[in-house]
């Protein structure tokens, strides 16, 4: 086994055996395909990247040494760029890429503001406007995390009463409530 030579071809796996002087087949196999796909190639540097990923879409962001943040709306299949290394926030902090029930969207800190801005659901070569999720953020902590909860996301982060403030974000913008079956932050 830890010595064996292994040959792997059309969908087959094979091993040598010595003693027929011969491959024998051990079993079928999908292979694996990577792709690469670069989604910035410039002279700046670019850090914290996330993504998020539905349907061959994907959202690209991350931390750019020109500052603030950026980002890339690429369909994956076709390899067409819809966004491309677009400023989302010139101040912001900590990106996040999500869907929330089938929007995408980029999250982040500016200041001590959640805020957020979405892929146009109607146009998607077009960054909305940003808005503010919540205005409390910790001033010295201003780590959060954002997660795709059922049709909606779910957002923590450390607030400025020295607490972990837990909200529900809807794919309208809007910060859930008891209004709309959500408990309130």
């Amino acid at each position: 086994f830890e010595d064996e030579l292994f040959l792997f071809g059309s969908n087959r796996f094979y091993s040598y055996a010595e003693n027929r002087v011969g491959w024998v087949n051990k079993a079928a196999y999908n292979s694996v395909a990577i792709n690469k796909l670069s989604v910035i190639r410039n002279s700046y540097q670019q850090t914290l990247p996330d993504m998020a990923y539905l349907a061959n879409m994907v959202l690209y962001a991350w931390t750019d040494s020109r500052g603030g943040i950026r980002c890339s709306f690429v369909d994956f299949e076709t390899g067409v760029t819809l966004i491309n290394d677009a400023s989302v926030t010139a101040t912001g902090i900590y990106p996040r890429a999500l869907v929330i029930n089938n929007t995408f969207f980029v999250f982040y800190v500016d200041g001590t503001t959640l805020k957020g801005r979405r892929v146009g659901p109607n146009d998607q070569t077009t960054l909305e406007a940003e808005f503010n999720i919540r205005t409390d953020v910790a001033a010295a902590n201003k780590y959060y995390d954002i997660v795709q909860w059922g049709v909606n996301a779910v957002f923590a982060y450390a607030n400025n009463a020295s607490g972990i403030t837990i909200g529900y974000l809807r794919d309208d913008k809007i910060v859930g409530t008891v209004l709309y079956g959500l408990p309130d932050p």
